[in-house]
């Protein structure tokens, strides 16, 4: 039982590390609001932890719908993330 417990912490060899390609955050706003300038603080310090390359790309349009297909879109093996407003989803 022991032996199994300590074999669960250790990582996996086979495993790459993550990041393996460069990170993009998607903001489905206008650049210069307040999600932009989140997202860009947010790409500085997911930059110098994992030392790859963030990229911000503003897709505004749509009420957030263009930024968020163009993450949905992405290949699983991308890096995308997005940020999103929660006032834009939110039940009245």
């Amino acid at each position: 039982m022991c032996s199994l417990l300590a074999g669960l912490g250790a990582p996996a060899l086979a495993q790459e590390s993550f990041p393996t390609r460069p990170i993009t955050i998607v903001v489905p706003f206008s650049a210069g609001g307040t999600a932009d300038v989140l997202a860009r603080a947010l790409a500085v310090r997911l930059q110098n932890k994992y030392g790859k390359t963030v990229i911000v790309e503003n897709r505004p349009g749509a009420g957030g719908n263009i930024g968020a297909q163009a993450v949905s879109a992405a290949t699983r093996t991308a890096a995308s993330r997005l940020v999103e407003s929660d006032r834009q989803y939110s039940l009245r």
